[in-house]
């Protein structure tokens, strides 16, 4: 694939979790990696030397990070930047030019989320490009990539999803969720995403499921045992908030979850 991934540090175990995956994405896709830190000035309503403390602070840790992952196994080129002002503003700026946001999350549940929020759902709306939220919780065995197919067949999330299946070495699943077993128009739905994954990367093994159940829950689930959980989101020109199916997903990840924005006609409404 090429290009930088940009991967939001805090010295948290969830950002030194994100950091690590996001090496080992950019060894096996042939890509550089620069670790971000963003300096919150509280808007400006900060003192000179509180501010300056911060900054300090952030530097050290930076440079932390930074040594950690260049002395890592990985074979990978790493940079670093600093930022100041709103953390979430300027991690979406910054990732404009960047081919991928990685950040780390602690959610492990719906109720644990609605209290506290969460960075990957405040940064999903904001970010141009893809964004992928990284779970603390222990690495499980993992065969699959999946990919949600929503209403407006988020071409770009199913090519994202084929390119990280095949770099894996895994198959992927192309899931229909909330939809009844009999209807002609989801059946030939999931099959134009499959024949449009099978184009993206000829030879890889693709399977499409359909369930009843509700999106959010079905991926949410699927999420458990999957490398990577890929998820689209309409493009706008203005922000506009996750979907039910993409914050479900999002409060309840049981594994990385990749959300890919999409250009999409503006009479029809994706999910998530």
């Amino acid at each position: 694939m090429g290009g930088t991934m940009l991967v939001g540090v805090d010295g948290t175990l969830a950002g030194r979790t994100a950091l690590g995956w996001a090496l080992g994405w950019a060894r096996t896709h042939g890509q550089s990696v620069e670790l971000v830190h963003v300096v919150d000035d509280d808007r400006g309503r900060l003192g000179a030397s509180v501010l300056r403390d911060r900054r300090e602070r952030a530097a050290g840790l930076l440079a932390r990070e930074t040594e950690h992952a260049r002395t890592g196994p990985t074979e990978v080129e790493v940079a670093c930047r600093l930022l100041h002002g709103h953390p979430v503003t300027r991690l979406a700026e910054a990732a404009r030019s960047a081919s991928a946001l990685v950040v780390g999350t602690h959610k492990t549940g719906f109720a644990q989320g609605r209290v506290f929020g969460s960075l990957g759902l405040r940064l999903a709306p904001l970010v141009t490009r893809p964004l992928i939220v990284i779970p603390t919780e222990g690495r499980r065995q993992r065969r699959r990539v999946v990919v949600g197919l929503g209403d407006a067949g988020e071409t770009a999330a199913v090519e994202f999803a084929a390119h990280a299946a095949s770099h894996s070495g895994h198959e992927l699943v192309v899931l229909r969720a909330g939809s009844g077993p009999d209807d002609v128009e989801e059946s030939r739905r999931l099959e134009g995403a499959v024949a449009i994954a099978r184009r993206t990367m000829p030879g890889l093994t693709v399977r499409a499921r359909r369930t009843s159940a509700p999106a959010g829950e079905s991926l949410a689930v699927a999420s458990e045992s999957a490398e990577l959980t890929v998820v689209g989101r309409r493009r706008d020109d203005a922000p506009l908030p996750l979907g039910a199916t993409g914050m479900d997903l999002l409060m309840n990840p049981g594994g990385p979850v990749a959300v890919i924005p999409f250009d999409a006609p503006r009479e029809r409404a994706a999910r998530p």
